[in-house]
């Protein structure tokens, strides 16, 4: 009797301690899930009693917390390298600069999650623009980025912050644009330089939209819209016109010519012989208005 009464309490406390270790299953799932440290996942475990979903938010809890901490830390420090990204779904354009300190970050697969997630949550934020005009345009700068929702109700500052407690570099939302036309106008896009594959998210230091009509009626041979668009776009991006111009403005003089920052006065990127004017006549192409993003330059010069 004497025997099992000692026991008794011995069992009792072996259950308690084995119930609030972490599972083995549990704990590789949370790792799998999060990319945490052994010792973290491990720990949000034990004071969760196992819950899974608990363990969850604790983790992301106090990440966001490491994060804010560093970000705070590390802000101020240059941030000059990172990728412009583009989406384009259905009838939006969105294109978005996200700075880090050094290329080796930039190539991180975390920093080009934190691209495309700020260029999903413009899209989400430019969806609610009205409609009425052929094409709704939308610039965002650092604060209005950071203040984004996201899917999850988060902050896109906060993810921000995550980010930088994950991978030690200070990351600053640079700015973004949409673009929301309507039916009858197409958008394109071209990014150059350092080039990321994702499934919707395209990546690079160039990136630049168009938004353009077609004629009703096209003169013979113009080239598909789908590579006029793209070519144009590689246009922008190498030519850097400030401006689209038109037939009816005056065309510059022969020594105007290499500094002309009219699009339409150009010499065409993919066939100096042409100007980008001929080439849009040609092809029926009117466009409307585009962007050019080059990441980190200075705004200055």
């Amino acid at each position: 009797m004497l025997r099992f009464a000692m026991e008794k309490p011995f069992r009792t406390i072996f259950r308690r301690l084995y119930s609030t270790s972490p599972q083995k299953s549990l704990l590789s799932k949370l790792r799998k899930t999060t990319g945490y440290p052994f010792s973290n996942c491990k720990k949000a475990l034990e004071v969760n009693n196992n819950d899974f979903e608990q363990a969850l938010a604790w983790l992301k809890k106090e990440a966001q917390k490491e994060g804010w901490s560093k970000a705070t830390k590390l802000q101020g420090r240059k941030t000059a390298q990172g990728l412009v990204g583009i989406l384009l779904e259905q009838n939006h354009g969105i294109m978005v600069e996200v700075n880090c300190e050094t290329d080796f970050v930039a190539r991180n697969n975390k920093f080009h999650n934190l691209v495309s997630v700020a260029a999903s949550g413009v899209k989400r934020h430019c969806a609610a623009m009205p409609a009425g005009t052929p094409l709704q345009k939308m610039g965002l700068t650092e604060d209005q980025l950071g203040a984004l929702l996201l899917d999850d109700g988060q902050k896109l500052s906060d993810y921000i912050a995550m980010t930088i407690g994950h991978l030690g570099e200070n990351i600053t939302l640079r700015r973004g644009f949409c673009m929301k036309a309507a039916s009858d106008v197409q958008l394109s896009y071209y990014v150059h330089g350092g080039n990321v594959p994702t499934n919707k998210i395209s990546m690079g230091k160039f990136g630049s939209l168009l938004a353009f009509r077609i004629r009703t009626v096209a003169p013979p041979g113009n080239k598909s819209v789908e590579l006029l668009g793209r070519q144009l776009c590689q246009h922008i991006v190498g030519m850097n016109p400030l401006e689209i111009g038109s037939a009816e403005a005056t065309p510059p003089t022969d020594e105007e010519k290499e500094e002309e920052k009219r699009m339409w006065f150009q010499e065409f990127l993919l066939d100096p012989t042409v100007t980008v004017g001929e080439v849009l006549t040609q092809n029926g192409i009117s466009p409307l208005d585009f962007v050019r993003f080059e990441c980190g330059e200075d705004f200055n010069t």
